[in-house]
């Protein structure tokens, strides 16, 4: 069976879920040829680098617009309509790509992708291809919801009434999760990891991520914390972004104190690994993240959510009581010294996550896949 996976790079939360769907399906050595394509990269590099530019500076530097942009596109407005009239002309390029591969099936981790899809199965250009969509946040949009979809994966049951009353028929909604890498699928001994990076496993560990997005907002949190008068230890990753990197690395050479250890990273691809052995994350809601926070059973302490999707994550976190949010505010910051001092609050979430948890992605996937074929 062929299976197409397309996906997009404006945030990276749609290609992570893409590549756990690959690395778990080579992970089982299941009998699938997978293709993977950036679909907008692919048929119109131009076009790409403009949506991506647009995205992640609007997000970093006007996210007050976003959110406008996010909850205005819930509405047929004209903008909109003529933005639906590129990606249904840019669709015809993508039309040779699926033929040449004799997709049997196609996954779509983003909308842009599903949409594209939707039109040519509109057409009757692919009649036999089974479409399905991998929504990678924890509320539904309109730019999520198609004609011509055979299968919408969602994060939780929690979103399935919103999209039947956004006109999906139930039978086809799955809520079986996002897929994270099979990095989390490793056992970690607590006490070997953290001795092996200077820390104790007696000590309150906190990890903090935080990449593109959000890099003032989460220095002046750090600053805050760094305050508190407990014995801490924390890990920062800050991804690929070099300018944060110096930030932390700066407030961490200056600090006199000595209630807190500290381990600063870059990019790593043991995000698994650190999981696994903290108390809490710092982070912004994004859906990839959450969901690696909920995999892990990691309480999640959020700031700085972006109007829209992050806001929806957001909410989902404090509905279910899995964590909460935290500001530049000193009163916030005295509430997260609760949770520190109270074990009984962390034990709370991390029961809570355990309710939601999702596992077994894979095996449904291929329920799903086998069902449709």
């Amino acid at each position: 069976m062929n299976i197409l996976i397309l996906t997009s790079n404006t945030g990276g939360g749609h290609l992570k879920a893409t590549e756990a769907i690959y690395e778990h399906i080579k992970h089982k050595n299941l009998d699938y040829n997978i293709k993977i394509i950036n679909t907008l990269n692919n048929i119109n590099p131009s076009f790409n680098k403009l949506i991506t530019s647009f995205y992640t500076e609007c997000v970093k530097k006007c996210p007050d617009l976003f959110g406008k942009i996010y909850y205005y596109s819930e509405e047929n407005h004209v903008s909109i309509n003529i933005f639906n009239l590129i990606l249904k002309n840019l669709a015809k390029k993508l039309l040779p790509i699926i033929l040449d591969f004799k997709a049997d099936i196609i996954i779509s981790t983003h909308p842009f992708s599903t949409q594209m899809v939707s039109y040519l199965k509109k057409l009757k250009n692919i009649p036999k291809v089974k479409l399905i969509n991998l929504l990678t946040d924890y509320a539904p949009h309109k730019f999520w919801i198609y004609d011509n979809v055979d299968a919408y994966i969602t994060a939780s049951e929690q979103m399935v009434d919103d999209m039947i009353q956004r006109g999906v028929n139930k039978d086809i909604i799955y809520p079986i999760g996002i897929p994270v890498s099979v990095d989390f699928l490793k056992p970690y001994d607590k006490k070997e990891v953290l001795n092996s990076i200077g820390f104790d496993e007696d000590r309150f560990t906190i990890l903090i991520m935080s990449g593109s997005m959000g890099v003032e907002y989460v220095i002046k949190i750090f600053n805050l914390l760094i305050t508190i008068n407990r014995k801490l230890q924390i890990i920062i990753v800050t991804g690929s972004n070099e300018y944060l990197y110096k930030k932390f690395n700066t407030i961490i050479s200056n600090y006199s104190g000595n209630f807190i250890e500290f381990l600063l990273l870059g990019f790593t691809k043991e995000v698994s690994k650190y999981m696994s052995v903290s108390d809490v994350i710092i982070t912004k809601p994004g859906g990839l993240t959450l969901t690696e926070a909920i995999f892990s059973e990691l309480p999640i302490v959020f700031f700085d959510a972006i109007p829209g999707q992050e806001e929806k994550n957001a909410d989902f976190i404090i509905k279910n009581n899995i964590g909460m949010r935290i500001t530049k505010r000193q009163e916030s910051i005295d509430k997260f010294v609760e949770l520190i001092d109270n074990p009984k609050i962390l034990d709370l979430f991390k029961n809570n996550i355990e309710k939601i948890k999702k596992i077994n992605f894979i095996e449904n996937l291929v329920d799903i896949i086998n069902n449709l074929g």
